[in-house]
């Protein structure tokens, strides 16, 4: 957890790392910085107490300690373990945002195939928990930026495309920076789970 100030917001802020999660209801900004992994964004309409979390890899490997180990690191634990404290704070109409999952070019490669994992991982758990999808933002070649306010349950995304990979000593050129003209610019949405 990096905590730091944001000065867009004018707010303290959270960034969480992999195997994060956290619950708040105060004047604060709470961040994750996704490309394969997932976030999830868990807001009560009645209480206005949110959470979020962020995941690299949904399900443990069977063999896997969790007692000598963060648990919360597997998105099947972080999401119940979210779940459980808003709930324990008296939470019961939440709804929920779903965002990561952002695919690596090579539609064959482990990565790929992971983060279609957790995307599918992550929705079949918010089912089964009944907890309603207000929004989904997930897969395509984006990294993206969360931005979740918790005290009104609004949730930014911020989505940029993967630059190609390339190299001033192979090909003499680097990737494009993107201005406001390219399909490379960050794309900028807001959700209101409130």
């Amino acid at each position: 957890m990096i905590r730091d100030f944001n000065n867009e917001f004018n707010r303290s802020m959270i960034t969480l790392l992999p195997g994060e999660w956290v619950v708040s209801s105060t004047d604060i900004v709470i961040a994750a910085q996704l490309s394969s992994g997932i976030s999830v964004v868990l807001f009560d309409l009645d209480l206005r107490i949110g959470g979020l979390n962020h995941f690299a890899i949904f399900r443990s490997p069977d063999h896997a300690d969790h007692a000598a180990v963060n648990r919360s690191r597997y998105g099947e634990f972080g999401m119940a373990d979210l779940i459980e404290s808003l709930e324990s704070r008296g939470c019961r109409r939440l709804r929920a945002q779903l965002i990561g999952g952002g695919m690596v070019p090579e539609p064959d490669s482990p990565a790929h195939q992971l983060a279609r994992e957790n995307v599918e991982s992550a929705k079949d758990l918010l089912d089964s928990a009944e907890i309603p999808k207000i929004g989904i933002d997930v897969g395509g070649p984006y990294s993206r930026e969360v931005i979740f306010l918790p005290f009104n349950g609004v949730v930014i995304t911020i989505k940029s495309p993967w630059l190609p990979e390339t190299s001033m000593s192979e090909s003499g050129v680097s990737a494009p920076e993107p201005d406001s003209h390219s399909s490379l610019s960050p794309i900028r949405t807001v959700t209101s789970l409130g």
